[in-house]
């Protein structure tokens, strides 16, 4: 079905590879270096990539604005699990992206935290026998995160609390609200539920849940 649109076997390798970062990794940004490429790619033949993906059960999601790629799962499969500490971080990573987009004084559209504002949202929730990131915990959370194109830790240490973390606007599509204050409130909701792991008036272990706001199926 396919093949009469690629003239080269060069192409049809390009598109196989673009295909499968999308898969693996759920987002494509313009921003980022190492996608960027992939970005205009997509953008040039996105005709062929929603067409392609829709066989498999995928809608293509383009943010124009935002300028991120990702993938929809209309069935609800292949959603990712995450324990409920990267949960956690996910919402603290969406929050802290929103307030330093609502600074007024930033002059760049870039947003970067640092590892120490992770850690003091993550603390002020006292959650039962977690109430602090322990270094092998935010070595883990930190490289999750990047493999999806979520964040990009711009100093080699994560364990630093001056580590410096680039925040992608993907997360937008990570977490979607339609706006900032139903953003305050669905985040900050979704956090106190996990406030002293109570989930529910129930203690909550640390398993695996699939994260319903992820719109990275």
């Amino acid at each position: 079905m396919f093949e009469d649109l690629f003239e080269s076997e060069n192409q049809r390798e390009r598109f196989r590879i673009v295909s499968n970062k999308l898969l693996n990794h759920c987002f494509i940004l313009k921003k980022k270096d190492e996608t960027r490429s992939d970005y205009f790619h997509i953008m040039g033949n996105v005709n062929i990539f929603r067409d392609f993906f829709d066989l498999i059960g995928f809608d293509l999601m383009i943010d124009e604005t935002q300028c991120v790629i990702c993938l929809k799962n209309r069935y609800g499969t292949g959603r990712l699990q995450f324990t409920k500490t990267e949960s956690i971080v996910l919402l603290i990573l969406r929050l802290l992206f929103l307030e330093k987009k609502s600074d007024l004084s930033s002059l760049t559209d870039e947003v970067v935290v640092t590892m120490m504002d992770i850690n003091e949202k993550y603390k002020a929730l006292d959650v039962k026998d977690k109430t602090v990131l322990t270094q092998q915990m935010e070595k883990n959370i930190i490289s999750l995160f990047k493999r999806l194109n979520l964040i990009l830790n711009l100093d080699k240490d994560v364990n630093q609390s001056e580590c410096r973390i680039l925040i992608y606007p993907s997360i937008l599509m990570a977490v979607p609200v339609e706006s900032i204050t139903e953003c305050y409130e669905k985040i900050n909701e979704k956090l106190n539920e996990y406030k002293g792991d109570i989930i529910n008036g129930t203690e909550s272990n640390d398993d695996e849940e699939s994260f319903d706001e992820t719109s990275s199926d």
